[in-house]
């Protein structure tokens, strides 16, 4: 295991190391794209990565990830786009609470981004909070965007 590193753009293929009972790995990798299937996943495999990164207390933390045992992080999904909104005001019935969005966002230290577009090889990187454009969220294109600008070091896992 490695420590985390803001700044860092780390690589991760899977390719051979996907499975689940008989179902195709192709077919599996589809679901690997969706980004509501990967967001526990994420959080998990953060904690399996990175040995500074540890898992919020509970489920109902509003936070995800822990990092150095004092940065609250949130871990977000990067598809074709990224929501940077709490997934309890996303879909049918929910709403969006922009003041309750923006407190959130005040008690983060940063988000940790993982693209997962091109599952199964995976690209993670941790942007601190105060990088990151105060939008609910935005384009996968805007995300790269950002990403190359902020100039990482590239590490493959």
């Amino acid at each position: 295991m490695r420590k985390f590193e803001f700044r860092t753009w780390y690589k991760a293929n899977y390719k051979e190391q996907i499975k689940f009972g008989p179902i195709k790995k192709q077919e599996l990798w589809s679901f690997f794209t969706d980004g509501r299937v990967m967001g526990l996943l994420n959080e998990k495999l953060l904690t399996s990565l990175f040995n500074n990164i540890s898992p919020a207390p509970s489920n109902n933390s509003s936070y995800d990830v822990v990092i150095d045992g004092k940065h609250k992080c949130e871990v977000r999904s990067v598809t074709k786009d990224v929501k940077l909104i709490p997934s309890k005001q996303i879909g049918t019935g929910r709403q969006y609470d922009e003041k309750a969005y923006k407190e959130k966002r005040k008690c983060l230290y940063a988000y940790i981004f993982v693209d997962v577009i091109d599952s199964p090889e995976f690209s993670i990187v941790g942007i601190l909070e105060s990088q990151i454009p105060s939008k609910k969220g935005f384009s996968r294109n805007s995300f790269l965007k950002m990403i190359t600008d902020l100039k990482p070091k590239k590490v493959v896992l």
